[in-house]
């Protein structure tokens, strides 16, 4: 599982659902989290993202999953960019 460490320190609100925390997740973060898992899992960083995503689901924290969807996002975004980038 990969650690959102202190990208998860931007805010936290309740949800809906009693005693749950959803954590508020920078821009910032989102795009250096998908850049470090693109220059770790290449372009399987999608599919590492999704897995998160799945465990979070399983686990039933809403927070946690909408921060990965727009992980997952970013990390097909710095992918297609790479992708397009000139061959040195």
């Amino acid at each position: 599982m990969v650690d959102l460490g202190p990208a998860l320190t931007g805010g936290a609100f309740l949800s809906a659902q009693p005693l749950k925390w959803i954590i508020v997740i920078s821009e910032t973060d989102i795009w250096r989290i998908a850049r470090q898992l693109v220059s770790d899992y290449g372009t399987d960083a999608p599919s590492r993202a999704a897995s998160e995503a799945e465990a979070a689901l399983a686990k039933g924290d809403v927070g946690d999953i909408e921060a990965w969807k727009q992980i997952i996002a970013a990390t097909r975004q710095v992918l297609h960019a790479r992708s397009r980038r000139p061959k040195s």
